[in-house]
Formats: structure tokens, C-alpha cells, sequence
């Protein structure tokens, strides 16, 4: 899971295995969030792949808002540990519009 379009709101890749038949096919599919359109703040934090020779998989981000709620991460949570590394982190806002 990721934004895909970068339009805030986040989107789902799959891969699949086998298609409808049974056979093995490999395809990756999008599947696109088009929930509303209204506009709503949001965040990616792009992570360093590696800091010091370390995966920086399971890092924390966290975001301080000004009434000092905060909002936390672990490395790229809408990812399977099966697959590719995403190191952007996607934090929704909604009417937030500044953080620490």
C-alpha cells in the first residue's frame, strides 16, 4: 500500500499468483482509492534505505502536531515483509496543517 498518485490518499498494489484458470501469471494490479475528493492534508516522509549500514525497515517516524498530539509509524506499515521495501512513510492529516 502506497500513493500511488500521490494525491494523498492511499493506494493498493497486488500481486497475484494464479489467474481465474489456475495458472501462475505474476501480474501486479492496481487498485486506485477514489474516496472522496475532498481535499485533506497529508505527509510522506521518505526514509534513508540504509542509515550506518542498517535497514532502516521498522524505523519510527513521528509527527508532532501543534496540540501536541503525535502520530507514529513503523517503517513502511501498508507493506508485506514479503515484499519490496517501500521507504516512503504516508501520514493522513486531516485538518492539520502543521506538525513537528
Amino acid at each position: 500500500a502506497f500513493d500511488y498518485d500521490r494525491d494523498g490518499r492511499v493506494d493498493l498494489v497486488v500481486a497475484s499468483r494464479y489467474n481465474e484458470g489456475g495458472i501462475l501469471d505474476g501480474k501486479l494490479r492496481l487498485f486506485r482509492n477514489l474516496g472522496t475528493r475532498r481535499r485533506r492534508n497529508y505527509l510522506t516522509v521518505v526514509v534513508p534505505i540504509a542509515v550506518g549500514g542498517k535497514s532502516s525497515m521498522d524505523a519510527v517516524v513521528t509527527l508532532i502536531s501543534p496540540s501536541g498530539r503525535l502520530y507514529r509509524r513503523v517503517g513502511s506499515v501498508g507493506e508485506s515483509r514479503t515484499a519490496s521495501f517501500i521507504n516512503h512513510v504516508h501520514f493522513g492529516l486531516g485538518s492539520i496543517t502543521r506538525v513537528n
